[in-house]
C-alpha cells in the first residue's frame, strides 16, 4: 500500500523549478470545511493532525473527489497532490 507525505509534496513554480510544500493542513482544512460526509469530516480531522497517509482505496477517492475544479484548490496543489498519488 502506497503512503503519502502531505507534509513533504513537490509543488511546480512558475519559473520551472520544484519545492517541497507542507500541504497538510490546507488540504484538510478545505475537506473539513466543505464535506457533508462523515467519512470525510474524520478523514480531514486526522490528515491535520497527521500528514502521512496511507492511501488505501477509500482514502483515494476522498483526495481525488476535492482534486475536482469545484472545490476552488489551486491548480499547483491540485497538480503537486495527482503526482503525489499517482507517481
Amino acid at each position: 500500500m502506497k503512503i503519502v507525505d502531505f507534509s513533504k509534496v513537490e509543488v511546480a513554480l512558475i519559473c520551472g523549478n520544484k519545492r517541497t510544500a507542507d500541504i497538510h493542513k490546507q488540504f484538510a482544512e478545505l475537506i473539513y470545511i466543505t464535506t457533508t460526509s462523515l467519512t470525510e469530516y474524520i478523514f480531514a480531522k486526522k490528515l491535520y493532525q497527521n500528514p502521512v497517509v496511507k492511501l488505501t482505496e477509500d482514502n483515494k477517492m476522498i483526495i481525488e473527489e476535492y482534486l475536482d475544479d469545484k472545490w476552488g484548490l489551486p491548480v499547483v496543489l491540485r497538480k503537486a497532490i495527482e503526482n503525489a498519488i499517482e507517481g
